[in-house]
């Protein structure tokens, strides 16, 4: 009889939850200052979470200049410095490009066909908070494992003009898992 009651108990709660509360994952992305010498600090963390949005990322980051930011998941999980054409040290050039498994070759934002690493533009306020989350339409946590979150100095364009949509040397990185 316990038995019994106790599984119409777990089908009972089985029922009550809903398909995003099973699918919903939680990754943790620690970043790091990056500069042509390599990793610097640790300047927070990012939590990834599936939602019915898609991937949304809610940075708790210090240290970052007030304003808007570019922020790409790149397609390789490194945060070390990399020697450009040109023979200068790059700051985590090693990270590569922005993820694009379409093969768009493209930036055209988070709500486009292009690039699937092209995230919404990351704000920093005056005070260095980082108060709003970030979305990814067409990303969930499972295309995070083994890239790299890269933060720009520069907001972006979400365009190829100016090339890599205009944001700049890399200031931040954070390795996914």
């Amino acid at each position: 009889m316990r038995r019994l009651l106790l599984a119409m108990v777990l089908a009972v709660g089985l029922l009550l939850v809903t398909p995003q509360q099973v699918i919903a994952k939680t990754v943790l992305i620690d970043m790091y200052s990056i500069d042509t010498d390599g990793t610097g600090d640790a300047i927070g963390v990012i939590t990834a979470r599936d939602s019915d949005q898609g991937l949304e990322l809610f940075p708790d980051l210090i240290g970052l200049p007030a304003g808007e930011h570019g922020i790409h998941l790149h397609s390789n999980p490194s945060c070390d410095a990399g020697i450009s054409g040109d023979g200068t040290s790059v700051a985590g050039l090693r990270a590569g490009g922005h993820w694009d498994p379409d093969e768009s070759g493209q930036h055209l934002g988070p709500f486009g066909t292009g690039h699937r690493g092209d995230l919404s533009r990351l704000v920093v306020s005056q005070d260095g908070t980082t108060p709003t989350s970030v979305v990814a339409p067409r990303l969930s946590t499972e295309d995070l494992n083994q890239k790299t979150l890269i933060v720009h100095a520069g907001g972006d364009t979400y365009s190829d003009t100016p090339p890599l949509g205009g944001g700049g040397v890399r200031i931040a990185c954070g390795i996914i898992n």
